[in-house]
């Protein structure tokens, strides 16, 4: 089994996107290019880019194995989910460009709550922020030492574990293993419902951002179930799709210009890249504050 999974995965991509190109590509201008800024590149200004060139990194979701191959199992799954939730988004979106909130199934919404949460966990971004490398080291570190001090029997294979090539597998595994949505999540989010932005204004459109999912709360509102923890995804220049004020409601709410600015003020504030159809938005977006 093992063998076939490393053919199946020598078959597979080596560039794994992370904000997929199914969401970018409802993003592009008419000529299907991307406009982007990149934080850490502001030599670069606003750049093109096409979808299969951005919120791209390789082998992101691949698992190392101890003889060091690669199996993209992981990215595997995800491009399946993907494949499934493009047809929901379309839904979502073609609804809400009617002026409708969209019929879904409870198959559908829940495949839309699976998509947007592992869209949301498992963005770079996201995992620099919640742990950057040198604190996933600090704490691999810091078992290490502990393990030693309970088992020193075991030194020999904690001091064989302690060497970067084994270490940096064993963090890399751990992060690729963390893609995972619990019973509870899921809960919470259908005791949610849904709720869908589409903005009023054809000259106004929502970025595109390297962390898409934005989470805004206020003290003491921070949890999922609680009606006024935001969670919002863009899905398209001018859909985004989040968390309903509950009752496992669908809802749909028109948005202005001063809203629009908002969500993506913040999504280029808790990303290091985002884009759209517009370079003019873009270069607005990547100013200094």
């Amino acid at each position: 089994m093992d063998a076939q999974a490393d053919r199946i995965g020598a078959q597979t991509p080596k560039r794994h996107h992370f904000v997929p190109r199914m969401l970018q590509k409802r993003f592009v201008d008419p000529s299907g290019w991307l406009h982007a800024y990149t934080r850490s590149q502001p030599w670069r200004d606003v750049y093109r880019s096409r979808p299969e060139n951005l919120f791209v990194q390789g082998h992101l979701y691949s698992e190392i194995t101890p003889e060091g191959r690669r199996r993209p199992v992981m990215e595997r799954r995800l491009g399946v989910i993907e494949d499934a939730a493009d047809a929901v988004v379309n839904k979502i979106v073609l609804a809400a460009r009617a002026g409708a909130p969209p019929q879904l199934t409870t198959w559908e919404l829940d495949l839309w709550y699976l998509f947007m949460t592992l869209q949301w966990k498992r963005v770079p971004d996201l995992h620099q922020d919640v742990t950057t490398d040198a604190d996933a080291l600090e704490i691999f570190t810091s078992i290490l030492a502990d393990v030693r001090a309970a088992l020193p029997q075991f030194s020999q294979a904690l001091d064989r574990m302690a060497e970067p090539p084994l270490r940096n597998r064993m963090i890399h595994n751990a992060r690729v293993s963390s893609l995972s949505v619990s019973v509870d999540i899921m809960d919470a989010l259908r005791s949610r419902g849904l709720a869908v932005l589409h903005i009023a204004s054809p000259a106004k459109q929502f970025v595109l951002a390297s962390r898409p999912v934005l989470k805004l709360t206020s003290p003491g509102k921070t949890h999922l179930r609680h009606p006024e923890c935001e969670v919002w995804l863009p899905v398209a220049s001018d859909v985004a799709v989040g968390l309903g004020r509950g009752r496992g409601e669908i809802s749909l709410h028109s948005i202005g210009p001063d809203d629009v600015r908002y969500l993506n003020l913040a999504s280029a504030q808790q990303s290091t890249t985002i884009c759209s159809a517009s370079p003019a938005l873009v270069r607005s977006l990547s100013r200094p504050r």
